[in-house]
């Protein structure tokens, strides 16, 4: 008599995503989903602008060291070039939630207000980058003022220490994109505490 042919018992499919996958496509699938999917602590860990760093500072600063084609000066001998110019400095400072910072700075040249993002680089240090624009004496706009500051928090994030270097480009450059060496450069250091 005729052999009868077996039927092939079909392969049940699984719904995934809106896609129909056979059980070892999906089951892998799967895998590699919760295997990509990162550890909840482990994300926070690596938040940019973690919410325990925002608020408003006050800091007490001093420029130390001015560069330029003069050589590197300390401030006080650099004041001999630039009277007006005070090498202490006071500033007001609020981080924001969404990576955002402001800051008025009085005591190095006339500045507009900064403005910069700033995300954390070490589990108490956060950097911040800078942009502001550097006025003369008549209100004339002559220099963008690009600034790098590392703030170093103590225990609690309410005491920090901060160096800050400030470079001064050509109005006339694209400060995304100098193409011109900074006409100057003052490094400096800090000490601040939250206000709020």
């Amino acid at each position: 008599g005729k052999k009868k042919k077996k039927k092939k018992k079909k392969k049940k499919k699984t719904l995934i995503g809106g896609h129909m996958f056979k059980p070892t496509l999906a089951a892998a699938t799967l895998t590699l989903a919760f295997a990509a999917t990162p550890n909840i602590a482990e994300t926070q860990n690596n938040e940019k602008t973690p919410k325990r760093f925002t608020g408003i500072y006050s800091f007490q600063g001093q420029t130390d060291s001015v560069s330029g084609p003069f050589g590197t000066l300390s401030c006080t001998d650099f004041q001999q070039f630039a009277p007006d110019l005070i090498c202490a400095n006071s500033s007001l400072l609020e981080l924001r939630e969404d990576g955002t910072a402001s800051t008025t700075i009085a005591g190095i040249g006339d500045f507009s207000d900064s403005y910069g993002t700033w995300s954390k680089t070490d589990r108490r240090e956060i950097t911040i980058n800078w942009i502001s624009i550097v006025y003369d004496p008549m209100g004339v706009a002559t220099n963008w003022a690009l600034q790098t500051t590392v703030l170093s928090f103590a225990p609690g994030l309410d005491d920090l220490t901060t160096t800050f270097e400030i470079n001064w480009y050509p109005i006339a450059d694209d400060p995304t994109a100098p193409m011109n060496p900074p006409d100057i450069t003052f490094s400096g250091s800090s000490t601040g505490q939250r206000f709020n």
